[in-house]
Parts: structure tokens; C-alpha cells; sequence
């Protein structure tokens, strides 16, 4: 009896720790199940922040480059533009033309103001500074009719640099003092004819706007015609006549008493009318304005009265010019031109 209850007693016991043993793996089984969720878990987090950094890489690496397709694209297209618009600029290619008789010397021609004929007899006639309308006609006919051509100041400064070469016939048309009659009354001439002119304005008579003309009475082109030609690249342009130099102090001229500082400052007014070239207000200049004008962004100068032809060899700031005023007959400006042989 006793021995069967030890039996019992013992096989309970050994039951009991198989029961154990097996709860004891059950837990170690899940404890290792769990550790590698964990893991698994830890390593899919950090597996879906790395996608998200990459995302955000792709997408920064995107953006950046689309920039630079942009920017590319931008540049291609200016490019092109800039392409396109030298091709519109480009002046058709010029046939090379052999010119026979080479200008060797140019007449430059100085007029004033200019009024019709009826303004000129009732209130101008003894006045030499003012020619007729009609005279200067008849002459600018002469000229076409006669094979004559003119050209510009840049055009003329080219040649007077032996970088260009013109007819023996070809000739400079200026005018002195800035009247508005040089745009009304003579540019339909220049433009039936096809000549080119330029005018010296005085700067500081400049207005900002033109008045309609109004003879006899005395008005200056204004600014906003200047600009006008300029932009339309008329055959008629303006240039300096200084900018208050024309006028007298007493029995001399203004030039004559203004000291250098005196005629520096005056060409500093007048830059803003980004002239080139100058005409000296009765053609009177001193040393210290030659000294001025050559230290100036003035390209050439010209003199008056000296009725004689420019050539290469005048001083590039004392360019002769040949006074046209209106007691001048036709027979005399006729020998004018007479002079024109190349010698």
C-alpha cells in the first residue's frame, strides 16, 4: 500500500515538472518570438525613415534639376532671341563699290536760320544770319541736280580718319544755332533730296518741348524733337553749339573771357545731351577751349568763316567750314563747288 502511494506520489511529482518544463519553453519560445518582433519592427521602422529620407533627397535632387532645365531652357530661348535679333540688325552685305574719284577734300557748309521768303523781306531783309527759304532751295537743287551727295558727321569722321572713302562730290550741310525752322522749313528739303544735315543747338536755350512754328518770331527745337530724330535716325540730327557760350560780354565774345574751369563746367551741362560734335558760337575758340574740347568725349570741332574746303590734315578740333549766308548770289556759290577737282 504504501509503496503504491509513493508510486502515485512520485508520478504526480514527475508530471508536475514535465508540465513546468514545458510552461518554462513556452515562455522562452515567446520571449524569443517577441525579441524578434521587436527587432523586425525596429528594423522596418528604420527601413521606412530611410525611404522617407531617400524621398526627400530624390525629391530636393528633382526640384534642383527641373531649376537647372528651367534655367537652361531660359537661356537657350535669350539666346536665341539675341540670335535672331543681330540677324534683324545686320545690314544687308554691300556690294564693294570702286570709287574712281576719291574725295581728297569736303566742303562743309554752315547756313543759319532760315525763313520763307515773305518773313525774310518784311522783317529780316538786311540781315546776313538769315537766309531765304527759297534761295536755299535753288541751292540744294544745283547741288542734286549735279551729282552732289552728302553725308554725316560720323560719316565724315570716318573719312577724316582715312577709314572711309567718298566721290569727289560729296559735301556736309550744318546749321548753327538751333532754330526751329532747320525741322520745319528745311527738313522736307533735305528729305526731297535726300540729304543729310546737322544742326548745332545751343544747350541751355534747349526747351523740353518744341513750339509750332511761328515766324518771325525766334523759337528752338526742343528735346522732345531732338530725341524724335535721333530714335528715327532722321537726315537731320543735333549736335553742340555749347551750352551758353553763345552770347557776348561787352565787345568780346564769352569764350574769350571764361576761365578753364569756367569752360569746363560749361561742357559738363551739356552731357546730357550725349553730343559728339561741336561747333564753336562764332567761331571763336581759345587755347584753353581747344585744351577743353580735346579732354572732352567731343569727337571733331568745327570752325566758320574760313571758306575753304576740310581736309585730312585740319586739326581734328578746327575743321574748316564755308560761311553760306543769305547776300550770297548763285554765281558765287556755284565757284564753290567749281573748287571740287580732288587736288
Amino acid at each position: 500500500m504504501n509503496n503504491k502511494n509513493s508510486k502515485k506520489s512520485n508520478n504526480k511529482k514527475n508530471t508536475s515538472k514535465s508540465i513546468k518544463n514545458k510552461n518554462n519553453k513556452k515562455v522562452i519560445k515567446n520571449k524569443e518570438c517577441n525579441k524578434y518582433f521587436k527587432t523586425l519592427f525596429m528594423f522596418s521602422s528604420l527601413l521606412k525613415l530611410l525611404l522617407i529620407i531617400l524621398s526627400l533627397i530624390l525629391i530636393v535632387l528633382y526640384i534642383k534639376n527641373n531649376n537647372k532645365i528651367n534655367d537652361l531652357n531660359e537661356n537657350i530661348n535669350d539666346l536665341k532671341k539675341s540670335i535672331i535679333k543681330k540677324d534683324n540688325e545686320k545690314e544687308p552685305i554691300k556690294e564693294e563699290v570702286i570709287i574712281k574719284n576719291k574725295a581728297t577734300k569736303i566742303p562743309v557748309l554752315s547756313y543759319h536760320r532760315t525763313v520763307t521768303s515773305d518773313i525774310r523781306n518784311k522783317y529780316f531783309k538786311d540781315n546776313s544770319w538769315v537766309n531765304d527759304l527759297e534761295e536755299v532751295s535753288k541751292e540744294l537743287e544745283y547741288l542734286y541736280n549735279n551729282g552732289w551727295k552728302t553725308i554725316d558727321l560720323d560719316e565724315f569722321y570716318c573719312w577724316y580718319n582715312k577709314e572711309c572713302d567718298y566721290e569727289e562730290k560729296t559735301f556736309v550741310i550744318t546749321i548753327d544755332d538751333g532754330d526751329s525752322e532747320a525741322y520745319y522749313n528745311l527738313l522736307p528739303l533735305f528729305e526731297k533730296y535726300n540729304f543729310k544735315a546737322t544742326m548745332f543747338s545751343i544747350g541751355k536755350e534747349i526747351p523740353e518741348v518744341t513750339e509750332e512754328l511761328n515766324e518771325p518770331k525766334r523759337l528752338k527745337l526742343g528735346y522732345d524733337k531732338i530725341l524724335e530724330l535721333r530714335k528715327n535716325k532722321s537726315l537731320l540730327q543735333v549736335e553742340s553749339h555749347t551750352y551758353n557760350m553763345h552770347h557776348k560780354c561787352g565787345k568780346k565774345k564769352a569764350v574769350e573771357t571764361l576761365s578753364y574751369n569756367e569752360l569746363v563746367e560749361d561742357f559738363e551741362n551739356n552731357k546730357k545731351y550725349n553730343f559728339k560734335y561741336l561747333a564753336y558760337p562764332y567761331g571763336i575758340y581759345t587755347k584753353d577751349m581747344l585744351k577743353v574740347t580735346s579732354n572732352s568725349d567731343i569727337k571733331l570741332a568745327f570752325k566758320i568763316r574760313d571758306n575753304k574746303y576740310a581736309t585730312r590734315l585740319d586739326n581734328k578740333y578746327e575743321i574748316a567750314r564755308i560761311e553760306i549766308d543769305a547776300f550770297m548770289k548763285m554765281d558765287k556759290f556755284k565757284k564753290i563747288f567749281e573748287y571740287a577737282k580732288g587736288e
